[in-house]
């Protein structure tokens, strides 16, 4: 029952997506978007998305394929939609509590925690890019002796102004 929730929330994530710029942009243009349709993009379970303030969005999510548990994800741009969703990590084990981040360029970086069968727990984390896609899961705990758990992720973009003025 949990997966199909899950899912379910993904789905009316998917459709929130749509709503995001709703309004007025900043160049005093107005916006007529509204819900779009629920669009499938997965099978899968505890669904994390990131948008940014120009529509596009990165979702990450879970997948039990018998022996293995596998991280997906799946990039979204207002003017094309839903990219092919494809799989980040696969582990012999499980993997748990996907979080991701986007930034206002469409850069996305997802965290995850990988339960090894040997009852240790790591952090891995990938950096997706919309010009290269996603990268190779790293651990950046790998050097740490202990367990790591529930990991989350955010981003902060500073803007920097300069002015020649002095005034």
């Amino acid at each position: 029952m949990r997966y199909m929730f899950s899912l379910s929330v993904l789905l009316l994530i998917v459709g929130a997506v749509r709503l995001a710029g709703c309004g007025d942009d900043p160049k005093g243009e107005t916006i007529d978007h509204g819900w779009g349709d629920p669009e499938r993009i997965a099978d899968g379970y505890d669904p994390d998305l990131a948008v940014n303030a120009s529509g596009s969005a990165v979702a990450v999510w879970l997948y039990y394929g018998g022996a293995d548990s596998e991280v997906w994800a799946a990039s979204f741009a207002p003017e094309d939609g839903w990219g092919t969703p494809e799989r980040i990590a696969t582990y012999d084990g499980f993997a748990r509590y996907p979080n991701v981040a986007l930034d206002p360029s469409g850069n996305a970086v997802a965290v995850w925690q990988h339960d090894r069968r040997d009852q240790r727990y790591e952090v891995w984390a990938a950096a997706y890019t919309p010009a290269d896609g996603w990268q190779a899961p790293v651990s950046p705990d790998s050097d740490f002796a202990g367990d790591t758990f529930e990991p989350s992720i955010a981003m902060l973009t500073l803007a920097v102004s300069t002015s020649s003025e002095i005034g």
